[in-house]
C-alpha cells in the first residue's frame, strides 16, 4: 500500500541505541513474512539513504544492526517487532527487512 507519513525508527546495535524521525516519507509498504519498503517520491529518501548507510556499515563491521519501526499513520509495520536489514536494493530505492527472533 502506498503512504506519506512519518516513520522513527530505533536503532539498536550493541548497547547502543538511538531513535531517529524520518519526515514526509511516500513509501509503498507490504508485508508477508518480510516487510518491504519502497521509496516511490520520485526524490531521494532520508529514510533510505540512512537505512543503507547503516547497513553498509553492518557489512564493513560484521555486525547486525536491529530496528523497531514506528509510522504517524497505521501502515502494515509491526512496530512492536525488532527487525533487521535482509537485502537492499539500490535500483528501485527498497528495503527488505525480515523480523528477528
Amino acid at each position: 500500500m502506498e503512504y506519506k507519513l512519518d516513520i522513527t525508527v530505533v536503532v539498536e546495535n550493541g548497547k547502543e541505541k538511538s531513535e531517529h524521525i524520518f519526515e514526509g516519507e511516500h513509501v509503498n509498504i507490504t508485508r508477508a513474512t518480510k516487510l518491504w519498503i519502497e521509496n516511490i517520491s520520485g526524490k531521494e529518501s532520508d529514510f533510505f539513504e540512512t537505512i543503507k548507510m547503516w547497513y553498509r556499515i553492518d557489512q564493513n563491521t560484521s555486525t547486525t544492526s536491529y530496528y523497531t519501526i514506528k509510522t504517524s499513520e497505521p501502515s502494515m509495520v509491526e512496530s512492536f517487532r525488532k527487525y533487521f536489514v535482509k537485502r537492499i536494493d539500490e535500483e528501485n530505492q527498497s528495503i527488505t527487512f525480515e523480523w528477528f527472533i
